[in-house]
């Protein structure tokens, strides 16, 4: 083998071993479209659903009137594809997002209400009991 042959080859192999290494440290794959909630716009939230290789996705966050879910909390999970891909969501929300940060979650009937409107309903309650 000549220099020439073996600096050739030698260059090959880096460029090579390069290629596998940054394939390796690939972010995530393109069909995760969040992680957390902080990678979802403003009024948005990284929630996914119960199903088998879901992927997590920016989802808006409930307005009024719309389903919610009383004392919902965030959790950090690892899923697998198949594809072989592992990714780790932090704070995410199991399959819907939280009401928006002006409104509340009626524990009683799991339905997104404004804060003030919500004392109010529960006010008229009260008054209805006596």
């Amino acid at each position: 083998m000549t220099i020439k042959m073996i600096f050739t080859l030698v260059i090959m192999i880096t460029t090579m071993l390069n290629f596998i290494s940054s394939a390796a440290t690939n972010t995530r794959p393109e069909y995760i479209g969040c992680q957390n909630n902080d990678e979802c716009a403003p009024g948005f939230c990284c929630s996914i659903l119960p199903d088998k290789y879901s992927a997590p996705r920016c989802n808006p966050l409930r307005e009024d009137g719309e389903m919610c879910r009383p004392k919902a909390s965030t959790f950090n999970t690892t899923l697998h594809y198949p594809d072989g891909a592992s990714v780790e969501l932090t704070n995410v929300h199991y399959i819907i997002c939280p009401c928006a940060d002006d409104l509340t979650c009626d524990i009683s009937d799991g339905v997104c209400r404004d804060k003030n409107r919500k004392n109010e309903i529960h006010a008229d309650s009260n008054k209805e009991d006596e």
